[in-house]
């Protein structure tokens, strides 16, 4: 990880895998993205990815994005959609209105749902 500082604030962050991203545009000061803020390093916010398919409705399996073999072992199939749930850092993704998001079901496609400026920032 790369800090970069001035005499105020960090003005630019640098993660392995992922890029840097400063307080500048394209990453915030725009119409569209109007929150200050740098994201976290990875580390820090320790995503997880739980896989729900059609062919493991009830129980999810566990993978990772540093990880290959986690993806290769899983149901996870690169011609199916898929979608992501971001639930936002302050909801545990073992919460029952989550999990039942997660089920394939008729109901698809699911809204992105985020619930703090950190989450979106993250």
């Amino acid at each position: 990880m790369k800090i970069i500082w001035d005499f105020t604030a960090v003005v630019e962050v640098c993660y392995k895998r992922l890029g840097c991203f400063t307080d500048s545009p394209p990453w915030s000061g725009i119409p569209g993205r109007q929150l200050a803020g740098l994201p976290s390093s990875p580390e820090n916010v320790n995503t997880k990815f739980f896989l729900y398919t059609r062919d493991n409705i009830l129980k999810y399996q566990k993978i990772s994005a540093t990880n290959p073999s986690t993806i290769k072992a899983s149901n996870f199939r690169t011609h199916r959609k898929t979608r992501f749930i971001i639930h936002g850092h302050l909801a545990g993704a073992d919460l029952p209105w989550i999990t039942n998001m997660c089920r394939p079901s008729s109901k698809w496609p699911f809204p992105a749902i985020t619930s703090t400026k950190k989450a979106i920032i993250n």
